[in-house]
């Protein structure tokens, strides 16, 4: 800033020598790039150079990191920092939360570890304390903020932010009063995205609670099932929670009769008790439940019933999420309000202006420090843990299907819409990254002039109404494959729901150019989509078999016939064209939904294959022992540059010993089946022969033949990467293979 003027100046520096004002002296002393420091000498202290460039004190250095970051680390004892404080109102600031930060700094005299960050531009700023504990050196995080009016802070990134205590029932008013002026932006604002589906009102569910009957109740306790009329239009809102190790109350073709009069009060979960009082404080009439609102002792009508949730999630007015419920028992508000503010003790000396060494009053600095709230999923920060429910694969189709979700977090609300993350806190609106980036990753990529949400991960936009400019199509189809890869990642109870807990997912990309869906892949990317790859803590083949033989969840080509993660890695265009042809594909589905369950299928395709043998490698790496495998092709009579990824962990009892031979060095080849290279060592060759099918030339599946009486076919076993060396594929015959 100019100091004469108050705009923007271009000037490298500030000299020591520049005029000052009659009445106030003011001294201005430059503190790295762009950055200058004001001092007005006896009215007010800023500082926005190192913490101690007020009093000089050489106690802590200024270190700026790349780009925009700023982060100040010093080492400090509790007595430096305690009399540098004395001198310093920045100082004393740092003092007194490292006091709070710090539960026994008042005790001891030892150094304590700080961290003072303003993470980009414009941003907050935080202050990091290291916590020595039984486990390890923890650093946990604060943040400083200010409320109501007062002298201004000693440090600039400190920005006025509301007192949270969270949603519980004593202060559920002022909750329900922030989701209403959330919920108020997407209503009035024509420009906003959610504008056109908040004024538009969809079919009822076939079930929804009906939350202002019968009318002879007292209204708290009012609550019934309804079945619509079949062209009954209205608004409601969703429910997504978790389950948990707890049952809750269902409807079942023997209690439907009497919900459809009145459900019981007493009966009713803490959390679905909540959530019908956060519905009708919204003034919504209708709220859906999947445990009432679907049949739960019918596998046959839940079937049928649920192939629509993911219209029923879409055409919502508002989800409310139990973010931080871990079952239905744990209730979405909590009992007392939460508070873990602490308002340091900071004045702002007013000195007299005809006697400046005389002061005449003291302002109060209304400064505040708080553990940093919990916003990993909203913010992609590292520090803290996902909430359980955002960490179930149900939810992940609900949030990504539904218009807007109020998170009710552990100490926090957070809003979610088509358009904006906030959170009544107040983090989730400062500008900059961590939070631009996710907001970014919502407008970085149109599609039929909507903005399409971020992915749990934020890697890919959301299917809503996704229409793709003719061109873009393998964007298209690769937003699906990234939805793959978050969804493997999430917990599912029963592994028979695999398909059907991403089918609402899928469905939205239909019609479309993707073709028919091949159990969670798709026809026309065939060749990209048979790419998945196995990761995370793996069955051993025997119970891999075992569990896909006693409770089938899909054929041995689709990333859902495994229950580890499973995921997609990125690769250039040229690499995916397919060098197969697909002869035919057969599924048989349990009921008439093509995205629910899968009974049993195949895969019928033309192509390239040649006779394999896996090879068990050990490399001995700084960091440990390791094992990993590699194939071994009888044309390629050197070592080709190809991995393997396996489906499932094969066991030493499969492979035959390599003798080594003596010395450190070796090859892979006919007359030596080991290698010793680079501390790499070929340490056994399985005992079955397996099959390589080319899918391009980046890629080729890992097959196992299985004979039976009715003849041959194959299953996968995994994928094999990195096969270039393509000249003895010219001279092999197209040859048909059946996967199941």
């Amino acid at each position: 800033m100019d100091p004469q003027n108050g705009e923007e100046s271009d000037d490298k520096w500030m000299p020591d020598n520049l005029p000052l004002d009659s009445f106030k002296k003011t001294i201005y002393h430059y503190y790295g790039e762009d950055t200058y420091l004001e001092i007005d000498r006896y009215v007010r202290h800023k500082a926005t150079g190192s913490p101690c460039s007020i009093c000089g004190c050489q106690l802590c250095h200024s270190h700026p990191s790349s780009g925009d970051k700023k982060v100040w680390n010093w080492e400090i004892s509790l007595i430096d920092l305690k009399k540098s404080a004395e001198k310093c109102m920045a100082c004393d600031m740092i003092w007194q939360a490292a006091l709070f930060a710090t539960l026994d700094a008042r005790a001891t005299g030892n150094s304590i570890n700080l961290r003072l960050e303003k993470p980009y531009n414009g941003g907050q700023l935080f202050l990091q304390c290291l916590r020595k504990e039984d486990d390890g050196d923890h650093w946990v995080t604060y943040e400083f903020y200010r409320s109501g009016r007062g002298a201004d802070p000693p440090l600039f990134g400190i920005p006025t932010r509301p007192h949270v205590t969270g949603a519980s029932k004593s202060n559920l008013s002022a909750s329900i009063a922030w989701v209403k002026k959330q919920m108020k932006i997407c209503d009035d604002e024509q420009e906003h995205p959610c504008y056109n589906a908040t004024k538009t009102k969809f079919l009822l569910p076939k079930r929804v609670l009906d939350l202002w009957y019968p009318e002879e109740e007292p209204l708290e306790t009012r609550v019934r099932l309804y079945e619509p009329k079949k062209n009954k239009k209205g608004e409601w809102a969703t429910l997504s929670h978790c389950w948990g190790n707890t049952d809750p109350i269902c409807t079942t073709t023997t209690n439907r009769k009497d919900f459809l009069q009145k459900i019981p009060w007493e009966n009713i979960s803490a959390t679905y008790k909540d959530a019908i009082q956060i519905t009708r404080l919204l003034g919504i009439r209708y709220l859906w439940i999947d445990s009432l609102c679907l049949i739960q002792d019918d596998r046959e009508i839940w079937r049928a019933e649920a192939s629509n949730m993911a219209e029923i999630y879409k055409n919502s007015y508002i989800t409310i999420a139990a973010t931080s419920a871990i079952d239905n028992d744990s209730g979405v508000l909590k009992p007392e309000p939460f508070t873990n503010s602490h308002q340091l003790t900071l004045f702002q000396p007013t000195a007299d202006q005809r006697t400046p060494e005389v002061v005449i009053a003291r302002e109060t600095v209304p400064v505040f420090i708080r553990k940093r709230f919990d916003h990993k999923p909203f913010s992609m920060t590292k520090e803290f843990e996902e909430p359980r429910l955002l960490t179930r694969a149900w939810i992940y189709q609900e949030r990504i299907l539904s218009p807007r979700i109020i998170h009710f977090c552990d100490n926090d609300l957070v809003w979610e819409c088509e358009a904006d993350f906030a959170c009544q806190c107040g983090f989730l609106d400062q500008p900059g990254p961590p939070v631009a980036t996710v907001k970014q990753g919502q407008r970085n990529k149109l599609a039929g002039g909507k903005w399409m949400k971020t992915a749990y991960l934020c890697t890919s936009t959301a299917p809503r109404d996704v229409k793709v400019p003719q061109g873009d199509l393998r964007f298209k189809w690769k937003s699906f494959r990234d939805r793959v890869s978050d969804y493997g990642r999430l917990d599912l109870k029963f592994p028979r729901d695999r398909l059907r807990a991403i089918g609402g997912i899928a469905r939205q990309y239909q019609p479309s150019e993707c073709g028919s869906y091949f159990a969670g892949l798709w026809k026309e990317t065939l060749a990209q989509d048979l790419t998945w790859h196995a990761s995370g803590e793996k069955h051993t083949r025997e119970s891999w078999e075992a569990l896909a033989s006693g409770n089938f969840v899909a054929p041995s080509w689709s990333w859902a016939s495994v229950t580890h993660p499973s995921y997609y890695l990125l690769r250039s265009s040229e690499e995916d064209e397919p060098l197969f042809d697909l002869i035919d594909c057969h599924i048989k589905w349990k009921g008439d939904d093509e995205f629910g369950e899968c009974e049993s299928g195949f895969l019928i395709l033309s192509g390239l294959k040649q006779e394999a043998t896996l090879i068990l490698m050990r490399s001995d790496e700084s960091h440990g022992e390791t094992q990993h495998f590699w194939v071994k092709i009888p044309l390629i009579s050197t070592r080709p540059s190809v991995s393997v990824n396996l489906d499932y962990q094969i066991d030493h009892q499969h492979f035959s010993p390599i003798d080594l031979p003596e010395g450190d060095s070796g090859s892979l080849d006919e007359d030596n089946d080991s290698w010793i290279e680079d501390d790499e060592v070929a340490i056994g060759q399985s005992k079955e022969k397996f099959t390589v099918f080319l899918l391009s030339t980046y890629a080729a599946l890992l097959l196992r033949k299985v004979n039976t009486e009715e003849g041959e076919f194959y299953t996968r076993a995994g994928i094999v990467l990195g096969l270039r060396e393509l000249d003895f594929w010219n001279d092999l015959p197209m040859t048909m293979v059946t996967i199941k």
